[in-house]
Order: structure tokens, then C-alpha cells, then sequence
């Protein structure tokens, strides 16, 4: 919630990512997820 790249994600998508962060820290990963869901 504090990153607010995209407002227009919904809540569900930021809780993946917030997992996928906290699972993996690699930021390649996170930015892959962010496309992946986009």
C-alpha cells in the first residue's frame, strides 16, 4: 500500500505482490509479476 505505482491495481494484485516481495526481494522478479498481472 505504500508503493503506489499503479491506483488502478486492484487489491488483490497489490497482496500478490506484496507477497511475491516478500518471498523473492529481487526487484527483476517483482517488476516481472507487475507485468504478469498487468
Amino acid at each position: 500500500m505504500t508503493r503506489r505505482r499503479h491506483p488502478h491495481f486492484p487489491p488483490l494484485a497489490t497482496l500478490d505482490l506484496r507477497l511475491t516481495e516478500s518471498r523473492t526481494p529481487s526487484s527483476r522478479v517483482v517488476h516481472l509479476r507487475y507485468q504478469r498481472i498487468r
